[in-house]
C-alpha cells in the first residue's frame, strides 16, 4: 500500500528552483533512503513533506489525502514526524520536556506514558539524562533525543534527515542500530542521509537526487554494488 505518494514536485527559494519536478513514493512499512550531495534538494523535500515549506507545482498525498496545502501541526495529526537536520532540540529544556514536547497532539496521558516509556527503553542513555538540560548533551545523546521527540507523536512515517550529520564514526553505528530496531516496529521510514552507505544498509529502496531531479532509484542493496553510486557518492573507485 502507499502510504507517501510525491507528483510532479516543484520547490523554490525565492527565484531559485530547488526541486524540479521529482516524483517517488514510499509504501507502507518500507524504509526509503534519499541520497545525494550537498544542494540536491533532499532537505528541501523533506521540509515541503513536512509542511515547512510549499511547492510551487505538484502534489504530496498522504494515506490518498493531498497534504501540500496543509499546516505542519496539521501534517503531524495525520502520523507524519520529522526530525529535522540538525537535530533542532531545545537546548534550556530537560530532556523530559524535550521528549513531552514531541506528543502534544495527544490528549492520552496514558498512552503518552507508553510511549515515553518504550522511548526511553530504545534511548537508555536518555533516560540517564533525563532531567538534564538538553544543552548538556553530547552531539549524538541530542540525535537521539530528537529522534525520540519524532517517535512521541506515535508517527506512521517517520523523516529522519541527516541523523548521521556531525558524529563520530562509533556514534552512527549506533544511531543505524536504533534505526533498525525502530523498523522492526512496523514504522514507515524515509532517510535524508549524505552517508549513503549506512542508509542503504537499512533502507529498502534508494533514490538518487541530483540538483533537484531524482537521478534514478533502485532496491537499497543492489544499489550499494551499482558502479555510478559507489564512485559518486560511496567514495569508492
Amino acid at each position: 500500500m502507499t502510504m507517501l505518494e510525491i507528483r510532479n514536485l516543484s520547490a523554490y527559494y525565492g527565484n531559485i528552483c530547488a526541486l524540479r519536478g521529482i516524483s517517488f513514493q514510499v509504501n507502507a512499512g518500507e524504509t526509503v533512503a534519499l541520497i545525494g550531495n550537498n544542494g540536491a534538494g533532499k532537505t528541501t523535500t523533506v521540509r515541503t513533506i513536512s509542511g515547512l515549506m510549499k511547492p510551487r507545482e505538484g502534489e504530496i498525498r498522504f494515506m490518498g489525502e493531498r497534504i501540500d496545502h496543509l499546516r505542519p501541526d496539521q501534517i503531524v495529526r495525520l502520523g507524519i514526524s520529522h526530525s529535522p537536520e540538525g537535530r533542532k532540540v531545545f537546548p534550556a529544556m530537560t530532556v523530559r520536556e524535550n521528549l513531552v514536547m514531541g506528543a502534544y497532539i495527544r490528549k492520552d496521558a496514558k498512552e503518552v506514558k507508553r510511549t515515553l516509556d518504550y522511548v526511553l527503553h530504545l534511548f537508555p542513555r536518555l533516560e540517564e539524562r533525563f532531567s538534564q538540560s538538553a544543552e548538556t548533551l553530547s552531539g549524538g545523546e541530542q540525535q537521539m533525543l530528537a529522534i525520540g521527540r519524532a517517535l512521541m507523536s506515535e508517527p506512521k512515517l517517520l523523516i529522519l534527515d541527516e541523523p548521521s550529520l556531525g558524529l563520530a564514526p562509533l556514534i552512527i553505528k549506533q544511531i543505524f542500530e536504533l534505526i533498525r530496531v525502530i523498523q522492526q516496529q512496523g514504522i514507515t521510514i524515509l532517510i535524508i542521509e549524505q552517508n549513503a552507505r549506512q542508509a542503504l544498509k537499512v533502507a529498502h529502496r534508494g533514490i538518487v537526487l541530483e540538483t533537484g531531479r531524482i537521478a534514478f532509484e533502485e532496491n537499497a542493496k543492489e544499489m550499494l554494488h551499482n558502479d555510478r553510486v559507489r564512485q559518486a557518492y560511496l567514495g569508492e573507485k
